[in-house]
């Protein structure tokens, strides 16, 4: 497995859309995305959403981008719940990335305001996941990338939603 996406970053298509029911999609159909198109649509109710709420969105779809790289690439498809699992980590990762100034926004947001919406949410259920995996694993990195995930995993297992997409 490897990461293309840095070479196919002109090629990404991203749009608002009002057509879509989700916040955002990344289309894992050749029809619609190719190697010199990677489509994904955000729903349009995002322009009227701030930057890092964006990006932590994008981070998501962008993750998915990638996945259909490395399909074309390696012929190999990934289980529809590892591919959700591998996006919510990377936007979970993405957060913790942010400078001080920018975390800071997230956490006012998670733990002043009551009405989050769902990006924040999103990274808000992931903090105990992350917590338990860091105690589980101190400062071993594979341990911690393991129950991560397989914490992750059991979340996106629990969501209607992905028990639907992903024919549970």
């Amino acid at each position: 497995e490897g990461f293309f996406l840095d070479e196919f970053i002109n090629c990404v298509d991203i749009e608002y859309s009002e057509n879509i029911d989700a916040e955002g999609v990344f289309f894992f159909d050749s029809n619609v995305s190719s190697l010199e198109k990677l489509v994904i649509h955000v729903n349009s109710s995002y322009k009227a959403v701030d930057d890092l709420t964006t990006a932590i969105l994008l981070v998501h779809e962008l993750t998915h981008a990638n996945q259909y790289i490395n399909y074309l690439y390696n012929n190999e498809p990934q289980d529809c719940i590892d591919q959700e699992v591998d996006a919510f980590y990377a936007q979970y990762i993405f957060v913790r990335t942010l400078n001080d100034e920018e975390r800071s926004s997230i956490l006012t947001r998670l733990y002043v305001y009551p009405g989050v919406n769902n990006q924040i949410q999103i990274i808000k259920d992931l903090g105990p996941i992350n917590a338990r995996a860091e105690s589980l694993c101190s400062t071993n990195i594979d341990c911690y990338i393991d129950n991560f995930k397989k914490g992750i995993k059991k979340w996106v297992e629990s969501n209607p939603y992905y028990q639907e997409q992903c024919d549970l």
